[in-house]
């Protein structure tokens, strides 16, 4: 069969023919073309070729191939994330763009590109149920060379991208990323991963938010703080919903003991991305004085805020943080006296009267 010149076992001997594979995936693309569900085997076939020695899981003959057994994965369509050796590839010439003004040099298109302006592809994997078969069994390998192949961590990058839109995959690619991105070897590929993930970031489910919360908590090095911006931004982006966890974790991380980083400053630079600012910041600082081991720290928050957000407008925010809410509104007599804040400007300089 002709999938036996993709298996790995046979890996070994193929290297003395390296299109051989290749020749073999263009042959099966044509074979399956019309049909209307792929077996699952290729997707093992990938898995396995994308985790070892890309016999022809990288050759651009096989290119077709490889989109085509991508398509059950819930990636978006047209990301770079779908081809494996694309990685980077579309992200790194925005940013050249962008930073020079000028359109693109012509050249040879690259996989990505190709990739990107494609139409889209039909689903080779329709079923329900096979989509959950393979989101186990992609999960499942991830995890298993993460603990036991720690060498492979390369390759366990490429191909969480790739299957980078299931949500337990985006979940298991934030818990490692911050490790991931502090290695030399690997950070180029772990910035790139970082990227899609921030792309596929949308839902207000549990695991995507929990996402929002394992990026909030990136040490990045200081090289790499615009990148967590234009992280943060892009989440924004995709769901306003977020600015509310953004400015939680910003404001509860300042008001640790060892603050670790400018949080004010951060949110001051991503305030043109949260447009009910004043709202959001009202109803997180009332959360945090319904707690009574972060209401000693209130006043001097509330005053870094006001100073550090310049195009903070005071009078909303004043009004917000005397609106009646449950978190106030249960709480003892004294708790509610402690609360009233009033925001003033004097001579243009905001200052908090507590």
């Amino acid at each position: 069969m002709l999938s036996s010149f993709l298996n790995k076992s046979a890996s070994n001997e193929l290297k003395r023919a390296p299109l051989l594979p290749a020749f073999a995936a263009c042959l099966l693309l044509c074979a399956f073309d019309s049909v209307a569900e792929w077996p699952l085997e290729f997707v093992q076939l990938l898995v396995e070729d994308t985790l070892g020695e890309h016999v022809w899981v990288d050759s651009e003959y096989a290119k077709k191939f490889v989109a085509n057994v991508c398509t059950v994965f819930a990636t978006t369509p047209g990301a770079s994330a779908n081809v494996p050796s694309a990685i980077g590839e579309v992200v790194e010439e925005e940013m050249e763009i962008e930073s020079s003004g000028a359109a693109p040099a012509p050249g040879p298109p690259t996989t990505a590109t190709l990739n990107a302006t494609a139409p889209s592809l039909p689903s080779r994997y329709p079923s329900d149920g096979v989509k959950d078969r393979v989101k186990q069994y992609v999960i499942d390998m991830i995890q298993h060379q993460i603990k036991w192949e720690p060498r492979n961590v390369k390759n366990v990058i490429r191909i969480t991208s790739m299957a980078i839109g299931y949500p337990e995959v985006r979940l298991i690619a934030c818990e490692h990323i911050d490790e991931w991105m502090n290695n030399p070897t690997i950070m180029r590929h772990a910035k790139d991963l970082l990227v899609k993930v921030c792309e596929h970031v949308k839902d207000n489910s549990e695991i995507d938010r929990s996402c929002v919360q394992q990026i909030l908590g990136l040490r990045l090095q200081t090289m790499q703080s615009q990148l967590y911006l234009d992280c943060l931004r892009r989440l924004l982006k995709n769901n306003s919903e977020y600015a509310g966890l953004v400015i939680r974790y910003m404001l509860t991380a300042d008001m640790q003991p060892q603050r670790t980083g400018n949080n004010i400053k951060t949110l001051s630079l991503l305030t043109s991305s949260i447009p009910l600012l004043e709202q959001e910041l009202a109803f997180i600082l009332q959360e945090l004085a319904a707690d009574s081991t972060l209401r000693p720290h209130l006043k001097g928050l509330l005053r870094r805020v006001v100073m550090g957000l310049r195009n903070l407008d005071c009078l909303k925010l004043a009004r917000g943080l005397m609106e009646s809410r449950p978190e106030m509104s249960d709480q003892p007599q004294q708790i509610k006296d402690d609360w009233v804040t009033i925001v003033c400007l004097n001579n243009e300089q905001p200052y908090v009267i507590w």
